[in-house]
């Protein structure tokens, strides 16, 4: 291992502990500064390695949080049509990077993320990002990348774990 691929992967785990403490905020701004963060840093992981079309994605993803963030920040609701919009960017960019069939699985992780970090609910993001974690556990399954399994592995059991702490929880004590 020499030194850039030791920094790529600090980098990595800094962008997973942000993505990680985002499950457990109640409170959408920072949700999405966590996201930012994230997408920010492992963009750059993939830089560093020169996975240019990672860095790509990774940065129409970090654009798609900044525009959400301003959006609910100006006190105005995301519409429907910045939602299309990032659809078909997804779209366009799986369809010009196609290299197979498998690249589907990571386009509709895209779109079901993008839907939940899209809409208010902060149940929903967890559950979609859960629901992907366990996409790309299959998509690194398929590519056999042991690191890409047990990432995505953890990632979904600190979704989970959001889910009961915020949301199965938090809606018992309510009732009780």
């Amino acid at each position: 291992m020499n030194f850039i691929y030791i920094i790529s992967q600090i980098i990595a785990t800094l962008s997973f502990i942000a993505l990680i403490l985002s499950f457990f905020s109640n409170k959408r701004k920072t949700v999405l500064i966590l996201l930012i963060i994230h997408t920010v840093l492992y963009g750059i992981h993939y830089l560093i390695l020169g996975a240019f079309i990672g860095f790509i994605a990774l940065m129409i993803e970090t654009l798609r949080n900044v525009v959400f963030y301003f959006k609910g920040k100006n006190h105005k609701e995301n519409s429907f049509l910045v939602l299309i919009f990032f659809f078909i960017i997804f779209i366009l960019t799986s369809i010009f990077t196609w290299d197979g069939f498998i690249k589907i699985i990571p386009l509709i992780a895209s779109l079901i993320i993008t839907y939940g970090i899209w809409q208010k609910n902060l149940s929903i993001y967890r559950i979609t990002s859960l629901s992907c974690a366990i996409l790309y556990i299959i998509y690194n399954i398929i590519n056999v990348t042991y690191i890409g399994m047990i990432g995505e592995a953890v990632i979904a059991i600190f979704a989970f774990i959001g889910i009961i702490k915020n949301d199965i929880f938090k809606k018992n004590k309510k009732t009780i």
